[in-house]
């Protein structure tokens, strides 16, 4: 909008002003050429702005109308004119070297006419390089601002783009939630509808399947709480307390159930240095998970072995088992919603997890031990004073 108003506006008011000052002064040597080559000026930069791709014939053709306007106004004022019609060149061309090649002629030109119509003094030569310093200095200036608006554009596209990517990616994660949502349901309920069904021809009498469609409503319900607690925002209460306090009420909690179960979890390795801030229910509700899955993983006698260690700026928990492991395809999905090799599981439970240990500004890494069992990395940012 302003070069517009700059080009059709203000340049054919300038000219028109140029025009009456030198017929007003009696500097020029022809009225009716100066008006008649002011008038083609106009009409050519006018008529310029409608035909983009005849952009250097229209640029020599209007250079040409105002040397011409020029050698009769015998004004010095045509300097902004010459400033206006470069600029409106500058507008259409990319590239510093051009840029500079195109002010260094158009104040040539300006130059060559201001002598034919003023003494060659020291004066009027060092004018010269004043002109030809400020038109250099409005292509720098010019080139910046375009680049500036250019980088800016580029940014606002990116930008767009991102968020529509990550809108797209949003859409298809909720798909994808719905989808699985959907598959888990139906499963207990063809079977309970299976039951009910059955029921008819035993005069709807449901005694021998009541424990299986119970357990088959039990694991709807189940469902529906984790995804519930995967899905939606929890009221945290975070502190800065220890690792080791944490990981002790962990124990505290699943050491019953190895001992049960006949396997044995052992914790030794331990800091009582190592302070991060977390919400320690939620964490707890992490570990508590894991060790539950690993005494499920572990047919037999089993150890989990529990340790913590400080690498770089990261509490690192690590809990290992000696069950039988995870299969090498299986390691990428694990963290994925629904996704579980358990014959009852609800597959949410992990993504749970993950999604706990991110909140806490965390990672957890996973692999399988050399010969058998699996090993959890659980990283989480340390504390630190004054933060």
């Amino acid at each position: 909008m302003a070069f517009k108003i700059l080009h059709y506006v203000v340049l054919p008011l300038y000219v028109l002003f140029t025009t009456i000052s030198s017929i007003l002064l009696d500097k020029t040597p022809n009225g009716y050429l100066l008006i008649s080559f002011g008038l083609l000026l106009v009409i050519s930069v006018c008529l310029g702005g409608f035909f983009p791709k005849h952009l250097l014939t229209f640029s020599i053709v209007g250079l040409v109308l105002l040397f011409s306007f020029h050698l009769f106004s015998h004004l010095n004022w045509c300097v902004t004119l010459y400033l206006f019609l470069l600029i409106k060149i500058l507008n259409e061309v990319r590239g510093i070297i051009i840029s500079l090649f195109l002010a260094i002629s158009f104040m040539f030109v300006y130059s060559v006419v201001r002598i034919s119509y003023t003494p060659l003094t020291s004066y009027n030569l060092l004018n010269t390089g004043a002109d030809l310093i400020t038109a250099i200095a409005i292509v720098l200036v010019f080139q910046y601002i375009v680049s500036m608006e250019w980088d800016r554009t580029l940014l606002k596209g990116e930008l767009g783009f991102e968020e529509q990517s990550f809108r797209s990616e949003k859409l298809k994660v909720v798909g994808e939630l719905a989808a699985g949502m959907a598959h888990e349901i139906r499963n207990p309920l063809t079977t309970v509808k299976g039951f009910l069904q059955l029921s008819q021809k035993h005069d709807y009498n449901i005694k021998p399947w009541y424990d299986i469609m119970v357990a088959e409503i039990d694991r709807m319900n189940e469902l529906t709480v984790e995804f519930l607690e995967f899905s939606k925002p929890h009221q945290t209460s975070y502190k800065v307390l220890s690792i080791h306090q944490c990981l002790q009420k962990v124990i505290s909690i699943t050491w019953s159930e190895a001992n049960i179960r006949g396997h044995e979890i052992i914790y030794t390795e331990y800091r009582n240095d190592l302070f991060i801030r977390m919400d320690i229910d939620k964490l707890v509700q992490v570990l508590v998970n894991l060790i539950k899955n690993a005494y499920e993983s572990m047919q037999e006698h089993g150890k989990v072995t529990v340790r913590v260690l400080k690498k770089d700026r990261f509490a690192v928990i690590i809990l290992s088992d000696t069950g039988k492991g995870i299969k090498t395809k299986e390691l990428i999905n694990i963290f994925d919603p629904f996704f579980t090799t358990k014959p009852n599981g609800t597959g949410l439970g992990l993504s749970i997890s993950l999604k706990i240990i991110e909140d806490h500004g965390g990672k957890i890494e996973v692999s399988r031990t050399s010969h058998r069992g699996t090993t959890f990395n659980i990283y989480l940012p340390l504390h630190v004073e004054g933060c």
